[in-house]
């Protein structure tokens, strides 16, 4: 599968550069590496080859989120009002969990959906309106965090009264210090301290261990109940810890068929393209173009209809030449 990797081939440094992953991080008598093909790919050696690497457990968790992001086929026969039918009323019930995490209810909630759908979207809004009340204190951590900063924001966090939202922080489930504060942190039973005994100049006013009282929401595009089910990775029991730690809501959202009704379902709903300017016509058309191109679409989420509806604006007679070329793959 094709994954963005840091390392090293004959001595060359590639940073953050694509490639096929053939298989999982080894280590061998000079360290840990993994066998890539680059054959197709910009900027690496044109076919198989061994890359160096320094943290195998973070590329291990890219392979994961590869594998187990999206799956590639319909989950079942529903019809397309069905799959829409089941999805609604699982955000449903994660607005009145999200709703729950504000009263302090609720303490710890993993959320897993496919990209761009809308997951952070309708957690943030129930806290803002706990917020605006004066009845929560919360923040959004979004992408990378590292466990210093990860302990440093629990910390702020550790009131009755405070939520911190982790969104799209896949990265520290592949980071052993990091994992270790989630768990405590995710903990639903007794009392949870969180502690961190190793010196950081950072932590000068922070002490080196607390009592958290706050809530968390770990929103993420990994799908967990599938890859303990499975049992293939070496990270399980990891992932198995935070799901009997926590409530877990899967939004059952991953298949391109879902996804592309789901956003269907959202741009009719809540007009989301006729608030960008177009006609429900033009709203229409652009739905009818992510599904007839379902197969090619680079990414399949909320963002993209809102991409199309920019061409639209811009080029309301030749948007579809444009949306060919910017937002379909080549290969």
């Amino acid at each position: 599968m094709e994954v963005t990797l840091s390392g090293t081939y004959r001595n060359e440094v590639y940073a953050n550069v694509k490639v096929k992953a053939l298989g999982e991080p080894r280590q061998g008598n000079k360290g840990w590496f993994i066998n890539v093909d680059g054959a197709g790919y910009k900027g690496v050696p044109q076919g198989v080859f061994r890359m160096s690497i320094r943290d195998p457990q973070v590329v291990q968790g890219l392979i994961i989120q590869q594998n187990y992001a999206m799956d590639k086929e319909p989950v079942s026969n529903e019809t397309d009002e069905q799959i829409v039918e089941r999805i609604a009323k699982r955000f449903a019930i994660l607005a009145k969990m999200a709703a729950g995490a504000a009263s302090g209810a609720v303490r710890s909630m993993i959320v897993s959906g496919g990209p761009g759908v809308g997951k952070s979207f309708t957690v943030e809004k129930e806290l803002e309106v706990a917020s605006d009340n004066g009845t929560v204190r919360f923040d959004a951590v979004k992408g990378t965090i590292t466990p210093i900063n990860l302990y440093k924001k629990l910390y702020e966090l550790s009131d009755k009264n405070c939520v911190l939202m982790l969104d799209d922080c896949d990265s520290i489930l592949f980071e052993e210090q990091a994992l270790n504060l989630l768990k405590s942190a995710l903990d639903t039973n007794g009392k949870r301290r969180i502690s961190w005994m190793s010196e950081h100049a950072s932590l000068k006013d922070i002490p080196e261990s607390f009592v958290f009282q706050g809530a968390v929401i770990f929103i993420t595009n990994l799908d967990f109940q599938r890859i303990v089910d499975e049992g293939k990775n070496k990270l399980v029991p990891h992932f198995e810890a935070l799901l009997t730690r926590s409530l877990y809501l899967d939004l059952t959202l991953r298949s391109k068929r879902e996804l592309v009704n789901w956003i269907g379902y959202v741009v009719r709903e809540e007009e989301m393209l006729v608030k960008q300017g177009l006609t429900v016509k033009q709203s229409e058309e652009v739905l009818v173009y992510l599904k007839e191109n379902l197969d090619r679409l680079r990414t399949v989420s909320l963002r993209e209809a809102l991409k199309a509806a920019n061409l639209v604006r811009a080029n309301p007679k030749s948007w579809r030449e444009l949306a060919d070329v910017v937002m379909l793959k080549t290969r």
